[in-house]
């Protein structure tokens, strides 16, 4: 069997500080078989990227109207050919031998519909720091039941067959797209895990991120909506292991919901409160009586070891 070749799809609308260094590390792969592309979903000055791709061989610029990042990554697929795809997005790096180490678990698994790693979280410098997280070998049905998290987009590599045979991203989705497609990407087949860090992760103030509680929603939709399809064509498994994974979400989200009610109390905040509070009443009113109840247990412990102390003085 030949080598593949892996098409390295990076979608922006931004002029990120950071792109030169994510482009540096495709370029340090010691598995030369990629090609980058770029897809410039309005970008607001188009020569910063061609300047930037400009000692990057085999790379490409697609441009199209600003279009949302889920549009802007089914552009890259459709404007590549290769017969894997890896994301990376404009402000993380890559470790110089991911692409070596998960091609070569994807050739002695040619069946697995995906490859994944683990990674580490950087500064805005590109300075490490936490433990990172690591690529936990598991089943599917883990995955889709919530019993192991799922991979993370950035650290996947992918099937161009699969990718094309789910339709991409949904473009519905503003938030949680990643999530909804690793839901089914977890459907087509089983995906494989490489054990190392090989992906950076940079957290700084431009990183995209919505509010958590509309992430939370998103979330919640994305699994809603997988559970109906699986019903819809009478796959009751799938739709038991998505149903359990919709509690454990909600399960553990609500104590979250619980420090943001505090939060918007705080600031005075009537709608946030009232939309936490509306969220909680309806999605998993008795984990936010719990954590309601373990938040208050907390504050109440707090507040008596100072009196013990001023007694026992």
């Amino acid at each position: 069997m030949s080598d593949p070749t892996v098409d390295v799809v990076i979608a922006t609308n931004r002029t990120s500080p950071f792109l030169s260094e994510a482009l540096s590390s495709v370029h340090a792969q010691t598995w030369t078989g990629w090609r980058v592309i770029i897809v410039d979903d309005g970008c607001p000055d188009p020569e910063f990227l061609r300047s930037a791709v400009h000692d990057i061989p085999e790379s490409r610029i697609v441009r199209q109207p600003p279009s949302g990042l889920p549009a802007a990554r089914n552009t890259g697929i459709r404007a590549g050919s290769g017969d894997l795809i890896a994301f990376l997005d404009d402000d993380d790096v890559w470790h110089p031998g991911r692409l070596a180490a998960q091609v070569s678990a994807w050739q002695a698994a040619t069946d697995r519909v995906a490859v994944y790693c683990g990674g580490w979280y950087m500064g805005p410098d590109g300075t490490p720091f936490g433990r990172g997280w690591p690529a936990v070998q598991a089943s599917s049905a883990q995955f889709l039941g919530g019993d192991v998290p799922p991979p993370r987009i950035v650290t996947l590599l992918i099937r161009r067959t699969v990718c094309e045979s789910m339709g991409g991203f949904d473009e519905t989705f503003t938030l949680a797209e990643d999530n909804e497609f690793i839901l089914r990407l977890a459907q087509e087949g089983e995906m494989v895990a490489v054990d190392e860090r090989l992906v950076g992760y940079r957290r700084h103030s431009l990183n995209m991120s919505g509010a958590a509680l509309e992430g939370r929603l998103a979330n919640e939709r994305a699994l809603l909506t997988q559970i109906e399809s699986a019903r819809g064509r009478g796959d009751e498994t799938t739709a038991r292991l998505l149903r359990n994974h919709l509690r454990w979400l909600r399960r553990t989200s609500a104590p979250a919901s619980v420090r943001h009610m505090a939060a918007a109390v705080r600031r005075a905040d009537a709608t946030a409160f009232a939309r936490e509070l509306a969220w909680a009443s309806r999605s998993a009113p008795i984990h936010t009586l719990a954590a309601v109840a373990a938040k208050s247990a907390t504050a109440l412990r707090k507040a008596i070891r100072p009196s013990r102390g001023d007694a026992a003085n």
